[in-house]
């Protein structure tokens, strides 16, 4: 009789497991069908790059004693990623300092360009008092929209006293140049 006992055991809980598996994939479909029919075939995009976005009306109007509520497609303007004039084609290169401090003993200093070059040259001046007290020459490396110089790690040793250092970096690529001023406290 025991063997009887264990044998619909077994069988009632492989039932329970198959109702609740059936029970949790129904549930899923349903979540995952919902998802979808409320997302429909339209991405929001329209064919100039602007996007569409509809706005469900706040407000209700009653119409024969029901609620009707309305909703409107509103046109959002195509917004410009980057306002004012393209820095490519600008006849001087411009940029900025992104970090100049001492780490580790040395005088880290780097510098993003705002055009896209594929070559050309950092050159580097640190000064104290108007005197210079360090040169430097460094490569041009080109990001995806930019480009950098390769950076420059000045020896503590090599600059003396500390105090306050005006940087100055003259960039030179093809026949354009421009120069980046700076300042940093050793």
């Amino acid at each position: 009789m025991a063997k009887k006992h264990q044998k619909h055991k077994k069988w009632l809980y492989s039932g329970v497991f198959l109702v609740l598996f059936v029970a949790a994939a129904v549930i899923v479909y349903l979540v995952w069908n919902s998802y979808f029919a409320e997302k429909g075939d339209d991405t929001g995009l329209r064919d100039d790059g602007g996007s569409v976005e509809t706005v469900i009306d706040s407000g209700t109007d009653e119409i024969d004693g029901g609620i009707d509520k309305t909703s409107e497609v509103v046109e959002k303007p195509k917004v410009e990623q980057y306002d004012g004039e393209d820095p490519n084609m600008s006849e001087s290169l411009s940029g900025a300092i992104t970090y100049a401090g001492v780490v580790d003993e040395s005088l880290m200093i780097r510098m993003n360009i705002d055009q896209y070059l594929e070559e050309g040259r950092c050159e580097l001046s640190l000064m104290k008092d108007g005197a210079t007290i360090y040169n430097s020459v460094a490569n041009v490396v080109s990001n995806v929209t930019t480009a950098t110089c390769e950076g420059f790690d000045i020896p503590m040793g090599e600059l003396g006293e500390t105090g306050l250092i005006e940087i100055r970096i003259n960039i030179t690529a093809g026949d354009r140049t421009g120069v980046v001023w700076g300042e940093v406290g050793i």
